[in-house]
Protein backbone atom coordinates (compact mmCIF):
# COMPACT_ATOMS: atom_id res chain seq x y z
CA UNK A 1 0.00 0.00 0.00
CA UNK A 2 1.75 3.22 -1.07
CA UNK A 3 0.53 6.89 0.88
CA UNK A 4 -0.75 9.33 -1.28
CA UNK A 5 0.54 12.28 -2.81
CA UNK A 6 3.71 14.40 -0.56
CA UNK A 7 2.79 12.73 2.47
CA UNK A 8 5.42 9.87 1.53
CA UNK A 9 8.63 12.52 1.09
CA UNK A 10 7.43 13.94 4.25
CA UNK A 11 7.37 10.68 6.43
CA UNK A 12 10.23 9.48 4.87
CA UNK A 13 12.12 12.42 5.75
CA UNK A 14 10.90 12.88 8.89
CA UNK A 15 11.85 9.56 10.02
CA UNK A 16 15.34 9.73 8.45
CA UNK A 17 15.32 13.12 10.36
CA UNK A 18 14.81 11.12 13.70
CA UNK A 19 16.99 8.10 13.14
CA UNK A 20 19.91 11.02 12.72
CA UNK A 21 19.14 12.81 15.83
CA UNK A 22 19.15 9.56 17.53
CA UNK A 23 22.69 8.41 16.17
CA UNK A 24 23.86 11.97 17.10
CA UNK A 25 22.73 11.97 20.46
CA UNK A 26 23.91 8.13 21.10
CA UNK A 27 27.47 8.93 19.41
CA UNK A 28 27.80 12.31 21.89
CA UNK A 29 26.86 10.32 24.53
CA UNK A 30 29.84 7.52 24.28
CA UNK A 31 31.96 10.13 23.53
CA UNK A 32 31.29 11.51 27.07
CA UNK A 33 31.36 8.14 28.74
CA UNK A 34 34.86 7.77 26.72
CA UNK A 35 36.37 10.62 28.02
CA UNK A 36 34.90 10.18 31.45
CA UNK A 37 36.39 7.17 31.64
CA UNK A 38 39.77 8.19 29.85
CA UNK A 39 40.46 11.04 33.13
CA UNK A 40 40.67 8.43 35.60
CA UNK A 41 41.03 9.45 39.28
CA UNK A 42 45.14 8.75 39.15
CA UNK A 43 45.69 10.32 36.10
CA UNK A 44 44.17 13.15 37.09
CA UNK A 45 46.50 12.94 40.35
CA UNK A 46 49.44 12.55 37.85
CA UNK A 47 48.00 15.52 35.71
CA UNK A 48 47.50 17.70 39.59
CA UNK A 49 51.27 16.69 40.43
CA UNK A 50 53.33 17.58 36.73
CA UNK A 51 51.06 21.23 36.74
CA UNK A 52 52.09 21.70 40.64
CA UNK A 53 55.40 20.95 39.25
CA UNK A 54 55.59 23.50 36.51
CA UNK A 55 54.17 26.06 38.79
CA UNK A 56 56.72 25.53 41.15
CA UNK A 57 59.56 25.72 38.59
CA UNK A 58 58.10 29.04 37.72
CA UNK A 59 57.58 30.70 40.81
CA UNK A 60 61.29 30.12 41.15
CA UNK A 61 62.25 31.72 38.50
CA UNK A 62 60.18 35.00 38.89
CA UNK A 63 61.61 34.57 42.54
CA UNK A 64 65.25 34.42 40.98
CA UNK A 65 64.03 37.17 38.48
CA UNK A 66 62.73 39.18 41.07
CA UNK A 67 65.80 39.03 43.46
CA UNK A 68 68.17 40.14 40.74
CA UNK A 69 66.03 43.04 39.96
CA UNK A 70 66.21 44.36 43.70
CA UNK A 71 69.91 43.84 43.34
CA UNK A 72 70.36 45.89 40.28
CA UNK A 73 67.94 48.28 41.79
CA UNK A 74 69.68 48.63 45.40
CA UNK A 75 73.36 48.83 43.58
CA UNK A 76 71.38 51.48 41.31
CA UNK A 77 70.39 53.37 43.90
CA UNK A 78 74.09 53.35 45.92
CA UNK A 79 75.69 54.70 42.45
CA UNK A 80 73.46 57.46 42.82
CA UNK A 81 73.49 57.76 46.29
CA UNK A 82 77.34 58.21 46.06
CA UNK A 83 77.26 60.41 42.94
CA UNK A 84 74.73 62.88 44.79
CA UNK A 85 77.92 62.64 47.96
CA UNK A 86 80.54 63.41 45.36
CA UNK A 87 78.68 66.19 43.79
CA UNK A 88 77.72 67.65 47.46
CA UNK A 89 81.36 67.59 48.62
CA UNK A 90 82.42 69.36 45.80
CA UNK A 91 80.05 71.84 45.87
CA UNK A 92 80.68 71.82 49.89
CA UNK A 93 84.47 72.34 48.80
CA UNK A 94 83.63 74.79 45.68
CA UNK A 95 81.84 77.38 48.71
CA UNK A 96 84.53 76.66 51.16
CA UNK A 97 87.18 78.21 48.92
CA UNK A 98 84.78 80.86 47.94
CA UNK A 99 84.58 82.02 51.68
CA UNK A 100 87.98 81.52 51.73
CA UNK A 101 88.56 84.28 49.04
CA UNK A 102 86.31 86.33 50.20
CA UNK A 103 88.57 86.78 53.48
CA UNK A 104 86.29 84.87 56.03
CA UNK A 105 87.76 82.58 58.82
CA UNK A 106 88.28 79.21 59.16
CA UNK A 107 85.83 78.41 61.69
CA UNK A 108 83.24 80.53 60.07
CA UNK A 109 83.66 78.46 57.11
CA UNK A 110 83.30 75.61 59.40
CA UNK A 111 80.23 76.46 61.09
CA UNK A 112 78.63 77.51 57.94
CA UNK A 113 79.30 75.02 55.79
CA UNK A 114 79.76 71.38 58.14
CA UNK A 115 83.57 71.16 57.44
CA UNK A 116 86.11 70.22 60.12
CA UNK A 117 88.21 73.13 61.26
CA UNK A 118 91.10 71.62 60.19
CA UNK A 119 89.49 71.07 56.63
CA UNK A 120 88.62 74.70 56.70
CA UNK A 121 91.87 75.37 57.57
CA UNK A 122 93.33 73.83 54.76
CA UNK A 123 91.31 75.22 52.51
CA UNK A 124 92.10 78.82 53.57
CA UNK A 125 95.87 77.82 53.44
CA UNK A 126 95.34 76.75 49.41
CA UNK A 127 92.78 79.53 48.70
CA UNK A 128 94.50 81.06 45.94
CA UNK A 129 95.48 78.48 43.86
Amino acid sequence: MTLPGLMTPTVLYAAVALLGAFVIAFYTLRVRKAKAAACSPTENVDLIAQIDERLSGVANRIEAHQADLIHRVHDDIRNLQSDMDWLAGERMIEEAIAMARTGQSASHISTELGLSVEDAETIARFRKH
